[in-house]
């Protein structure tokens, strides 16, 4: 396979793993190397495992979305649309206790950073991540 080749399954695999909240160790399993090596022979000698899946892929992902929302949100402003940050707070499945920042324009959401919540509930502790976040993503 090229590298070209190699890149663009890569990049279907990760969207397969996350699309059907698959764990990225899937991409380990002798049946889905059976399954690759049956439609191309020798396909899973290049599957990425799920170190590589979890680091690398991933973080590629999450660059190229935050490029691509960078894009979408400066034309949504220069078409005079406004916008609004949010902060959400809630339990992951380990228990603890995570806000996630997302940016609301034009009806749409874009994800903007999951943080750590930390132990006040309030308006001000909740304003100093939102305060946090404006400084941080200013420039967008």
């Amino acid at each position: 396979m090229t590298e070209e080749e190699v890149t663009r399954m890569n990049k279907h695999l990760l969207e397969l793993i996350i699309d059907a909240g698959l764990p990225f160790s899937f991409s380990e399993l002798p049946s889905f190397h059976r399954l690759v090596n049956s439609i191309r022979p020798g396909t899973s000698k290049v599957l990425p495992n799920c170190q590589k899946v979890a680091s690398n892929l991933l973080s590629i992902a999450a660059k190229e979305a935050k490029d691509n929302m960078k894009g979408t949100v400066e034309k949504f402003f220069k078409r005079g649309h406004f916008g609004g940050l949010l902060v959400d707070g809630y339990k992951n499945v380990s228990g603890n206790h995570i806000e996630s920042i997302m940016l609301s324009v034009n009806s749409n959401l874009f994800p903007l950073d999951v943080a750590k919540a930390g132990s006040d509930h309030h308006g001000i502790a909740v304003a100093k991540v939102i305060e946090t976040e404006i400084i941080k993503y200013k420039d967008l």
